[in-house]
């Protein structure tokens, strides 16, 4: 895909999602209330996230939840 090929939109939910990916891997450790702060989310959403990638198989350790 070049330049002219490239979408114009984009999913904001996978954005995020790679977001705190690389938040937690620059941070190597982080609670439901950091991302929270970080991204302005409720806690209950962060959480979710989190679920998310424990069960896409990223290694997120329930300590952090």
């Amino acid at each position: 895909m070049d330049d002219t090929d490239t979408p114009k939109r984009t999913v904001k939910t996978a954005e995020t999602l790679f977001e705190i990916i690389e938040y937690l891997y620059d941070k190597e450790e982080a609670s439901v209330t950091d991302i929270s702060n970080e991204f302005g989310f409720a806690r209950s959403t962060s959480h979710d996230y989190l679920v998310t990638l424990d069960k896409m198989g990223f290694s997120v350790p329930r300590s952090k939840f």
